[in-house]
């Protein structure tokens, strides 16, 4: 976002949800449709996240700030050509940007839990493209521990296999859309940033900016787990699993994740 001509918002949960609520709405005029649907963002999205230790409250809407009357209006004014569920998704996106003052970048998307959801955005938006990042899952599940454990209580076990079953989702989707997905490795991005950031770039066709731009939000962080996102890019997490997890935590998600582990290049432990 600072270097190239992008907007990427807050994660934002639910977005299979708001498709399928559109969905569900078929049969209603357009404006019933509507309603529908942006309530279904507005709810998933209506969630305060309180951290432990922390006084701080974190609302995604709160954020977002999205002026839902005006852009029902906006859509319920479209010529029946564009009315579509791309045209409501495309549209809380571009509030968004509007609010930012960055109308007419292009929009991206960084919430993990799309995963899950790639075969509904395909059909949404048949011309995405997707960078798929891949990370040791032993440090994956490690830093989900130690992030959300306050907030989500799961086991070593649960964190594995969702790196298991997100990695397996991506596989099969690329199969189907192989020039539309590229791989970054997480080790490869933070070893060398700016090289693989403008390969990112090249890959989605993203204009450069002249200048880099100053005061650039990410809009969640101030939540505990972002507090390293405006310090600079380091190789300090790569390996940090190994003082997180103990050796019993690090044999069940190898026997979990190993032969998918291997084929992305991560070495057992005992290796």
């Amino acid at each position: 976002m600072a270097r190239y001509d992008v907007c990427i918002p807050p994660e934002i949960p639910g977005m299979g949800n708001t498709i399928r609520s559109f969905t569900r709405s078929r049969g209603l005029e357009w404006e019933s449709a509507v309603e529908r649907t942006l309530k279904a963002f507005r709810t998933n999205a209506d969630v305060d996240r309180i951290f432990p230790g922390s006084d701080k409250k974190y609302n995604l809407n709160d954020e977002l700030a999205i002026d839902y009357d005006a852009l029902t209006r906006r859509l319920a004014a479209l010529d029946d050509a564009d009315k579509s569920l791309s045209a409501i998704i495309t549209g809380l996106y571009r509030s968004y940007l509007d609010n930012k003052e960055m109308t007419g970048a292009r929009i991206g998307d960084k919430t993990p839990w799309n995963v899950f959801h790639l075969d509904r955005i395909a059909k949404v938006f048949p011309d995405a493209a997707y960078v798929n990042l891949i990370r040791d899952p032993r440090a994956v599940v490690a830093s989900y521990l130690n992030n959300f454990n306050g907030v989500r209580n799961l086991s070593v076990a649960e964190a594995a296999y969702r790196w298991k079953d997100a990695v397996h989702v991506v596989e099969r989707f690329k199969i189907k859309h192989p020039s539309s997905c590229l791989d970054l490795k997480y080790e490869d991005l933070v070893s060398h940033p700016d090289d693989e950031i403008d390969g990112v770039a090249s890959f989605l066709s993203l204009d450069a900016l002249t200048g880099e731009r100053a005061g650039v939000s990410f809009g969640d962080e101030a939540l505990p787990h972002y507090q390293k996102a405006f310090k600079a890019v380091d190789t300090q997490s790569v390996e940090k699993w190994k003082h997180l997890l103990s050796k019993s935590d690090v044999r069940k998600i190898e026997s979990i994740c190993g032969q998918k582990m291997v084929e992305f290049g991560y070495r057992p432990d005992d290796e």
